[in-house]
């Protein structure tokens, strides 16, 4: 993964992956917010076309200053390790994730076809350890959901039924990068 010259006048930082790239926005601190864009493109489309589809993450700004402590203080990493040996004991190759903050909009806000609210997901999980520099898997993703009674929009799917799913690998110092930048 790349990170790429600010294109937008309100680009903090924009970090390049497969087929998707996650841009940090300041236009959301007028609404006490971090805003993360997740967008999907394709590269052999014709410029002015090639995103298809943005998943748009809102952190509360307190929340957004808690996740950069964890990251920067090196609590994250004391966390992904051992999600990593959780996973290894029970034979398997996908340690849990490591952060997720859930959020969405109301059903009347995003009329989906199905009537029902829209929840999405941010999370962090570990990714390969292998070599010198640990890996990060940025996770967001969006699927049907319902209004709880605390007010939280809930997510109706499981996984690997998100409607939408986009993951973005970072390293280390990447998500570095990503903390200092919020």
């Amino acid at each position: 993964m790349s990170e790429r010259t600010i294109k937008s006048p309100g680009q903090v930082v924009r970090f390049d992956g497969v087929k998707v790239f996650a841009e940090l926005m300041c236009s959301g601190i007028a609404i006490d917010r971090a805003e993360i864009n997740f967008c999907q493109y394709d590269k052999s489309a014709s410029k002015g076309s090639r995103m298809s589809n943005t998943i748009r993450i809102y952190l509360e700004m307190s929340k957004a200053a808690a996740l950069a402590d964890e990251i920067l203080s090196g609590r994250l990493a004391k966390k992904a390790r051992e999600s990593r040996d959780k996973a290894e004991a029970k034979g398997s190759r996908y340690p849990e994730a490591v952060y997720n903050v859930m959020g969405g909009s109301k059903a009347d806000k995003v009329q989906r076809q199905d009537g029902k609210a829209e929840s999405r997901q941010f999370k962090i999980l570990a990714g390969d350890a292998a070599g010198t520099a640990e890996k990060w898997i940025i996770q967001v993703e969006t699927g049907s959901g319902h209004l709880s009674d605390t007010g939280l929009i809930v997510s109706d799917y499981h996984e690997g039924t998100a409607d939408k799913v986009y993951r973005l690998c970072l390293s280390s110092k990447e998500l570095k990068r990503f903390a200092l930048c919020i």
